[in-house]
């Protein structure tokens, strides 16, 4: 197959110019996955990773943490990804950040389990494969006695797991619901409409991941910002540097208090 790369490159400085940040990595990902005529590249690193994860939690009696520390794990187990400047993901990594429970939050942590504690429904956006076993069963256990639904994409991007990888490893005797983004474009994105109107419907919203954090900001959803609770793992420098952290920190934050961060600091729309 010949490829025109000029005509590729074009595409891609249009889309960036035009289109955003999100755009630019989805498209950019997909036109290389058209390129190797592979639709899922990262297939094997994620099957590895969601093996290693299972393993791990089949020892693990997530209904013994508090609500603290079962933010903190989710928070600390977004150590696995692909590789960035700064950042190089590997199983050893991925196996060690789950037990690490010193997690900065940024919102302070009874705020945040008083929203879950009195919410009838929880959403999950969940972000990389490996983690989201942990994730699913960190927030099966906040969701006792509640509605919880997962969300996920639709189509492979990266080493996101899909709805597909969800089906594959939920325990039969979980209760909940699985919503697809019906793409590989984050919840958050416009596009996103059917996602967005369960994010909508939802009393409290735990998000997983940059990628995701990064689709808010980009078009942040105001009315739900006070009730998103993103956790993850600052990977980068410019997160690193607005959150006030170090590169590698787990962190917890409620959209409403992100926004004020980046709107003290980058001059960002204003919450109201």
């Amino acid at each position: 197959m010949k490829v025109d790369y000029s005509k590729i490159l074009k595409e891609l400085a249009d889309i960036i110019k035009n289109r955003g940040r999100t755009e630019a990595f989805v498209e950019s990902f997909n036109l290389v996955m058209k390129i190797l005529g592979n639709s899922d590249p990262y297939k094997y690193i994620k099957e590895k990773y969601n093996k290693v994860a299972q393993s791990i939690t089949e020892s693990i009696d997530f209904t013994k943490f508090s609500c603290k520390e079962l933010l903190a794990i989710m928070a600390s187990s977004n150590n696995v990804d692909i590789e960035m400047p700064g950042y190089t993901p590997s199983i050893e990594k991925f196996i060690e950040a789950i037990n690490i429970k010193e997690t900065v939050f940024k919102t302070p942590s009874n705020k945040i389990c008083s929203l879950i504690k009195n919410a009838h429904t929880i959403a999950l956006v969940l972000d990389n494969a490996g983690e989201a076993i942990i994730d699913i069963k960190a927030a099966s256990t906040l969701s006792r006695n509640k509605e919880l639904i997962i969300i996920a994409k639709e189509r492979p991007y990266e080493i996101d797991v899909t709805t597909e990888d969800v089906y594959k490893f939920i325990p039969k005797n979980l209760k909940l619901t699985i919503v697809s983004t019906r793409h590989n474009y984050p919840a958050f994105h416009p596009s996103s409409y059917h996602a967005l109107n369960v994010l909508l419907n939802s009393d409290v919203i735990l998000v997983k991941g940059i990628g995701n954090l990064e689709a808010f900001l980009e078009n942040p959803v105001m009315q739900i910002a006070h009730k998103t609770i993103f956790l993850l793992r600052a990977k980068c420098n410019p997160i690193a540097d607005i959150l006030s952290t170090d590169v590698g920190s787990s962190i917890v934050i409620c959209g409403d208090t992100l926004l004020r961060i980046i709107r003290r600091t980058l001059k960002y729309p204003s919450v109201t």
